[in-house]
């Protein structure tokens, strides 16, 4: 194998490691209600059940640890979920 082979094969493992995170996103329910960020990497989970989405800068509870159907964002209930 010579160095321009190497090379590539470095850049291909580098490029295959990368793209392994790519696919941890989180169920589309438990996404941000506000700017849809999906990506575990940008969603902070905290002590409670509130989230921290790194995107928008907002806080939410999913709708399944809110109860009655409905996303908490920021402290205050909104939107129904279908």
């Amino acid at each position: 194998m010579n160095h321009e082979e190497l090379s590539a094969l470095e850049a291909s493992r580098v490029i295959a490691a990368n793209l392994a995170h790519v696919d941890e996103r989180v169920p589309a329910p438990w996404a941000c209600p506000v700017c849809g960020e999906d990506r575990m990497d940008w969603l902070a989970w905290g002590d409670s059940d509130a989230v921290h989405c790194e995107s928008c800068d907002s806080e939410y509870v999913p709708p399944m640890l809110a109860g009655q159907g409905e996303v908490v964002i920021d402290g205050t209930q909104a939107h129904p979920t279908d």
